[in-house]
């Protein structure tokens, strides 16, 4: 398929590739977030700002959160979130509902008001008050 766009286009191969997602142009980010294991807990500091890429290392490090060999709850501290996208959102509930299923917690510590706002905006209200009720 590359070879026939190739061919008979003007556009030069690496943005084709680029476009078709063979091929990355974009600088990769450093980390932003990391799981530490705290009294018991596996805690999850998160940025300042969940965006896309933020939401996609947030699905990441969850993953790796849930297939630890561990009875430990997972903890995300909200105390540094100023902005959350709704993608960040959709990670912190799928991720939740991951660890439940496999008879494990997920805790949400220190929320501020503009995470709350945008758990609310999305109607989620409910979901994020299950993650904060002990």
């Amino acid at each position: 398929m590359l070879a026939i766009f190739s061919s008979f286009s003007p556009i030069p191969k690496a943005e084709i590739c680029r476009i078709i997602g063979l091929w990355s142009t974009r600088k990769t980010r450093p980390s932003l977030m990391e799981i530490v294991e705290h009294n018991g807990r596996l805690l999850i500091d998160l940025p300042a700002v969940l965006d896309l890429p933020t939401a996609a290392e947030l699905r990441d490090l969850l993953i790796d959160a849930a297939a630890r060999d561990t009875a430990a709850d997972v903890v995300l501290n909200f105390s540094q979130v100023e902005r959350v996208s709704t993608a960040a959102t959709q990670v912190i509930l799928a991720g939740a509902a991951a660890l439940r299923l496999a008879a494990r917690r997920m805790d949400a510590e220190a929320v501020p008001e503009p995470v709350t706002a945008a758990f609310t905006s999305l109607g989620l209200t409910a979901q994020l008050n299950q993650l904060t009720t002990p």
